[in-house]
């Protein structure tokens, strides 16, 4: 071979195997040392190996101590006992100072009443001494009240006449029981015969 042609043949060799180098793919390199990914992934790795050291040393810690950990979890299950014992006695305390429960079981709805006599009026305990409460509406808006002692109904039997503006009235009670008066009873309609 002359001279010439091994000059042209390493010539289109390694113009081929340039060629082929060059076109042929690579890896990508950055110009510094770590990526900003690679960094934040290490830190994210090292952050939770970290947390997952801190749990399980806590949890461990935690599980030696068994015994304080049921004696506070006992200590705060005796003071909520504690605690609803207190509002019992004070629901309690309210109520006895209200004075007793009544129901009004006589008139009942519905009855008639002849405003020309004194009203019977029945109370559930027993009770003669009572505050009356009469209205023209049910809801006992504006209502006007009547102190009753000893059963004597006559002067509610009075007022009620000058009070009533329709053939209905609206009554309920408050029982007293020496100086403590009683939540409300329940409300009665009565018809007004004339």
């Amino acid at each position: 071979m002359k001279t010439k042609s091994r000059l042209i043949t390493l010539t289109l060799v390694t113009l081929t195997a340039s060629t082929l180098f060059l076109s042929s793919p690579k890896p990508a390199k950055a110009f510094f040392i770590w990526s900003p990914f690679e960094t934040m992934v290490e830190s994210m790795l090292t952050l939770m190996n970290n947390s997952m050291t801190t749990m399980s040393t806590t949890i461990l810690t935690l599980s030696d101590d068994i015994g304080t950990m049921a004696d506070r979890i006992g200590t705060m299950a005796d003071r909520i006992v504690e605690t609803e014992v207190l509002m019992a006695d004070l629901v309690r305390d309210v109520t006895d100072s209200q004075g007793p429960s009544t129901l009004l079981t006589m008139p009942i709805e519905g009855d008639f009443v002849a405003l020309s006599s004194p009203m019977n009026i029945s109370l559930s305990d027993g009770s003669i001494d009572y505050v009356l409460f009469m209205s023209n509406s049910a809801d006992l808006e504006l209502a006007t009240n009547i102190l009753v002692t000893g059963g004597d109904s006559s002067i509610a039997t009075d007022r009620a006449t000058a009070y009533a503006t329709g053939e209905q009235l609206y009554i309920a009670v408050k029982s007293i029981n020496g100086d403590t008066m009683g939540p409300l009873s329940n409300t009665v309609m009565i018809n007004l015969l004339p």
